[in-house]
């Protein structure tokens, strides 16, 4: 129930003022963004001014500094890096 309500908290979240957000419970929902598909995810129109990175991976999680958790028009969340030479999202 704890977990759910973590969830339903970011979903309802007014994200358009948050630019990056460091909480533990963003690894315990990494399963959950790994789960979104690509295919919904590169459907959407998504370019760099309507995306909002919400929060980091702990470096004692990840060796890579660089992995995002991005969020798409303040509605979809999914695991990626934003490419500015290509105006692409690389999935992780």
């Amino acid at each position: 129930r704890r977990r759910f309500n973590e969830y339903y908290a970011w979903l309802n979240a007014d994200l358009s003022t948050v630019q990056q957000i460091n909480a533990p419970f963003i690894h315990r929902a990494e399963y959950l963004i790994h789960a979104l598909r690509i295919m919904e995810a590169t459907r959407l129109n998504v370019d760099i001014h309507n995306i909002v990175c919400i929060g980091k991976m702990n470096d004692s999680l990840t060796n890579d500094k660089n992995r995002n958790y991005l969020v798409f028009n303040s509605m979809t969340i999914i695991n990626g890096l934003w490419d500015s030479t290509t105006n692409t999202i690389k999935f992780t």
